[in-house]
């Protein structure tokens, strides 16, 4: 049977709805979402934006008061060219992250999570010559004690370095790094097609206060992650699969989702985030953690994820933000700190 344009465009809405899950920006296929109209709503009455200002003066003191002991020995050892901690040896080659860690109690949450109260809609010198000699002599001991002095504290100040864990932060990418809707740029969009296609093609824009906030932490010497539950191939995600097939997205038939000219068989997501990333203004990440297929639970990835960037790399992740619960689920962090997404409750 020969399906109309109109019915075509119909199955493919039902199935970006799908896709959009899939992506990470709602949180269960059970979520009321908001309208294009709530979520302009939502904007346009400032509660988004007091929403997001909430979570992130609370977390701007927990940063500040977290740090406040480290940073003088982190500004010292930085000055002096010591390594802060073990050396990163970055991500694990061969690391599964689709495998469950378990979270010691070393490693759990030690403090409450912050979110917004009602979060949503609703709401020189010269001398005699008879003196110089030993002038010098004495002058020469001086220096030699003074140096002796200079190198045991730098050895001592080398190895309370090396003992000392680097601080770090860890966020969500997608309405927590990120706006999919361009969320404070001159056009801001509403419907989640728009959220879709900005994703794909690295058009989002950053929410000013979490890229406030990795600034804030990158000056008091803390590393910053961003861990996002986009797959990696984006070929990966079982729901583009169904949606495109092998398609390339410049296809008649999908001109109008604006996403012509990507293979998504052939198309580099990690590098399209890191760019959308820098451009917008998230320069000195230390790292971007994707999605691993054939991933069931975002939650548990993102979990093992924090879990070898404590363990393997030698960090202590003291904020994780995310905009969804998976996105702070289970541990290998301090606080947790949630924004309200605008894709719904």
């Amino acid at each position: 049977m020969e399906i109309s344009r109109t019915g075509f465009r119909s199955i493919i809405t039902a199935l970006l709805a799908l896709l959009v899950l899939a992506f990470g920006v709602v949180g269960s296929a059970t979520a009321a979402t908001y309208s294009p109209q709530q979520r302009k709503e939502y904007f346009d009455s400032g509660k988004y934006q007091r929403d997001l200002d909430y979570v992130a003066k609370k977390a701007r003191a927990w940063i500040i008061q977290r740090s406040a002991k480290t940073l003088p020995l982190i500004r010292s050892c930085d000055k002096a060219g010591f390594q802060v901690g073990k050396k990163d040896p970055g991500k694990a080659p061969s690391a599964d992250y689709r495998v469950p860690v378990e979270v010691p109690a070393a490693y759990q949450p030690t403090a409450d999570r912050v979110e917004a109260p009602n979060p949503g809609l609703a709401a020189s010198s010269s001398a005699s010559s008879s003196s110089a000699s030993a002038h010098k002599r004495s002058k020469k001991a001086a220096k030699k004690k003074a140096a002796k002095k200079k190198a045991a504290k730098r050895k001592a100040l080398k190895k309370k370095c090396r003992k000392t864990k680097r601080l770090a932060i860890a966020m969500d990418m997608d309405e927590t790094a990120m706006s999919s809707f361009r969320y404070g740029s001159p056009q801001p969009n509403y419907d989640t097609f728009s959220m879709y296609r900005n994703e794909i093609l690295g058009s989002q824009t950053a929410l000013k206060p979490m890229l406030n906030l990795t600034k804030l932490a990158q000056k008091r010497g803390m590393a910053t992650f961003v861990i996002t539950a986009r797959y990696e191939p984006l070929s990966a995600d079982p729901l583009v699969g169904t949606l495109m097939g092998s398609a390339d997205l410049c296809s008649a038939s999908l001109d109008w989702a604006g996403a012509c000219g990507l293979d998504v068989n052939n198309f580099d997501f990690t590098k399209v985030t890191w760019e959308n990333l820098k451009n917008e203004g998230y320069t000195g990440l230390t790292d971007l953690y994707m999605r691993p297929p054939d991933s069931d639970s975002k939650g548990e990835v993102k979990n093992s994820q924090r879990a070898e960037i404590s363990y393997r790399r030698g960090y202590r992740i003291i904020a994780m933000f995310g905009d969804q619960n998976s996105d702070l689920d289970k541990g290998f962090y301090e606080r947790g700190f949630k924004y309200q997404s605008p894709e719904g409750d």
